[in-house]
């Protein structure tokens, strides 16, 4: 499975204004649902996830996060992405005691056929590359977020 087969420009958001890390994967979560990729589960299912399982990463420069839940929460495979304004904070993937301050949130959601591993490593690509993470960041519009995954040909 490639990245570009679960883009969607209606599931993109920048310059999401949230105070913390659930009214940021609310917003994912409302995109989703909006688009009919989500059931309404899904939301509750990627809180609880995160819990048990922080998804938070401390990069280089732009720190991200990659939330993500079972394909029981999902009705058609889909990734949201949320470019945050101000960054909000997650516990961290390698120590959960730890925290990370978040500007990029990779929301996966893959129905039964998705291949989890392909899209978590299509996005470990993306998020270890500063200069890419940096024009995500800044990015203005879901078309800018597009635009760079296609220019950098990062399987979209």
């Amino acid at each position: 499975m490639e990245l570009n087969e679960i883009l969607f420009p209606e599931c993109i958001l920048t310059h999401v204004q949230a105070a913390n890390k659930e009214e940021a994967l609310h917003q994912l979560y409302e995109a989703l649902l909006h688009a009919g990729k989500v059931k309404p589960s899904f939301y509750e299912a990627v809180l609880e996830r995160e819990r048990d399982y922080p998804t938070g990463l401390e990069l280089e420069q732009w720190n991200a996060a990659i939330p993500h839940v079972v394909p029981a929460h999902v009705e058609h495979s889909a990734m949201g992405i949320a470019i945050l304004d101000t960054p909000v904070t997650f516990r961290r993937m390698d120590d959960d005691e730890a925290t990370v301050e978040v500007k990029v949130i990779f929301n996966i959601a893959l129905d039964h056929n998705g291949k989890q591993l392909d899209i978590l490593q299509q996005i470990m690509g993306i998020v270890s590359d500063a200069d890419i993470m940096g024009q995500l960041a800044t990015a203005d519009t879901p078309q800018d977020v597009l635009h760079i995954l296609q220019e950098r040909r990062i399987s979209v």
